[in-house]
């Protein structure tokens, strides 16, 4: 009887240690990104003044680098494709795992619509987070990220971020349209053969909006917890018909 409930606790153990806390599907309508700001003055630059025009938008990056020994990281594994064989102008719709395999927890942003996380006042400077999971597509000559999907958060809005705790893990389902750079077609074609492998990263940032008469500055400051991939997802790039017959 011992041996059983010894059994039963291991089997309870392994369980808590790890579990699924949520699922985003980015598939089934457009994000609302756009963020309001105040009219622009109506009053028309003086000659020799410096003023920007309506609808102007400035924005700063601050980079780093990550830490070996930070107890926070996340690993990204590309759990599926819907298809393994598409060529350029196809979408795409891939799931990724998102799992928390460090030490201590992290918060991560959980809603697409930015446009939900901006203050009622238009005129009020706010924080938000924001991440991106891009997909990373390579062989063995080439490589280059045909698109990814972004959500946001702020902690002061219920719902909008979650805590994910050591060993738990998200779900998120995505749609991007395969449209590679000039020379990356040009790749593809050269090389209809070719074996190419796919997975997934992530980008997570601290974001600081600025609204201002007639437009609006953001800030930057990008975030490094330390970070892994899961195996690789095989898959065919073909040559466009236009392509094939262009050779």
């Amino acid at each position: 009887m011992s041996k059983v409930i010894s059994a039963a606790f291991m089997l309870f153990s392994t369980l808590a240690l790890g579990q699924e806390i949520g699922y985003l599907d980015l598939t089934t309508a457009e994000p609302r990104t756009q963020l309001r700001f105040p009219p622009a003055p109506t009053a028309a630059c003086k000659n020799g003044e410096s003023c920007l025009g309506p609808g102007w938008g400035v924005g700063s990056v601050a980079c780093g680098a990550g830490d070996s020994r930070d107890p926070r990281a996340l690993k990204t594994t590309l759990t599926s494709l819907d298809r393994i064989s598409y060529v350029p102008g196809e979408p795409i719709v891939f799931e990724v795992k998102l799992e928390n395999v460090g030490s201590v927890p992290i918060r991560i942003p959980w809603n697409p619509n930015l446009a939900d996380l901006q203050p009622q006042d238009a005129s009020k400077t706010f924080n938000y987070l924001e991440m991106y999971l891009a997909l990373e597509f390579r062989n063995e000559n080439a490589q280059f990220s045909p698109g990814r999907v972004t959500f946001y958060g702020r902690e002061e809005i219920t719902g909008s971020t979650l805590l994910l705790h050591p060993g738990e893990w998200v779900r998120v389902r995505g749609m991007i349209k395969l449209e590679p750079s000039a020379q990356m077609t040009q790749h593809i074609q050269d090389h209809p053969n070719s074996e190419w492998f796919a997975n997934a990263g992530f980008v997570l940032r601290h974001d600081t909006f600025t609204p201002g008469p007639g437009g609006y500055g953001t800030n930057t400051v990008n975030d490094y917890p330390r970070s892994s991939a899961g195996q690789d997802v095989w898959l065919e790039i073909k040559p466009t018909d236009a392509g094939k017959k262009s050779k």
